[in-house]
């Protein structure tokens, strides 16, 4: 069978977005050098976009290190124990791109001799865990209603309501008309 490290969706009651939220897990890498890779293609609209997600990881450089890098370009590198699930967001430029978080053992190329001189932290078990994974493009519609007065205007009122998603704004004219 294939013994090559993997990431795999699993649940999690402690996860990021809740007990009932999948999370990807990549367990400890058993061999001496190796990585486990999970990668998305996005398209960003034309302004760009955010990516954001979280991490919870047990890893400690040189042993391990968590990596998210777009197209191949390293982007956020976690290094040691978070203790916790961590938010990380990077901004996407317009176009497709690949989207890759690595779970790496032994990054450098260390001997084991050289490697096993190296302590880990208590608690170690050398996992990551991704979570949360929202991709918010910066495009944003503005939508806006407005009458043209026919008389005179008595009174004008704008109210503008901003979500996390879109911001929508509406002027609503109020005209009377005088009588001839």
């Amino acid at each position: 069978g294939d013994s090559s490290p993997s990431w795999s969706l699993a649940s999690d009651a402690n996860a990021f977005l809740g007990g009932r939220s999948y999370i990807a897990y990549a367990a400890d890498i058993s061999s001496p050098r190796g990585s486990a890779d999970i990668a998305w293609t996005v398209v960003a609209g034309g302004d760009g976009g955010v990516l954001g997600f979280a991490a919870f990881a047990s890893v400690y450089a040189p042993h391990d290190m968590l990596e998210f890098s777009v197209d191949g370009v390293p982007q956020v590198a976690i290094a040691k124990p978070t203790g916790g699930w961590e938010q990380k967001y990077v901004e996407i430029d317009p176009g497709r791109h690949v989207l890759k978080w690595r779970l790496v053992k032994n990054l450098p190329g260390l001997s084991e001799d050289v490697l096993s001189g190296v302590a880990v932290p208590q608690g170690y078990e050398g996992y990551a865990k991704v979570d949360g994974i929202m991709y918010s493009d910066n495009l944003v519609h503005y939508e806006v209603v407005a009458t043209e007065p026919t008389t005179t205007t008595a009174a004008t009122t704008t109210t503008t309501t901003t979500t996390t998603e879109e911001p929508t704004t509406t002027t609503t004219t109020t005209t009377t008309t005088e009588p001839p």
